[in-house]
């Protein structure tokens, strides 16, 4: 899901909660409640890991996980920084 798709989704349930009555929020806010969200999904997930649970048990933690990681291939490049005489 993309940022654009969680903002109309944010939109959608609070019109569906609150019957339109919700405050128009700043795209901004909107992302601060939607990191914050998964913030906490993160915690639910992972920080309470168990060391007594199982494989599959860690496995669907792992699972859970995955679907809000975004792998990114980096390219360096070299670049001279001009110094100071």
């Amino acid at each position: 899901m993309t940022l654009a798709e969680m903002h109309i989704q944010f939109k959608l349930g609070l019109d569906k909660t609150d019957s339109l009555n919700y405050p128009n929020f700043e795209p901004e806010e909107i992302d601060l409640w939607l990191d914050n969200a998964q913030g906490r999904f993160v915690k639910t997930r992972y920080v309470h890991n168990n060391k007594s649970e199982t494989f599959e048990e860690t496995q669907k933690r792992t699972d859970d996980l995955r679907t809000i990681v975004t792998e990114v291939t980096l390219i360096p490049s070299a670049t001279q920084i001009p110094t100071k005489p």
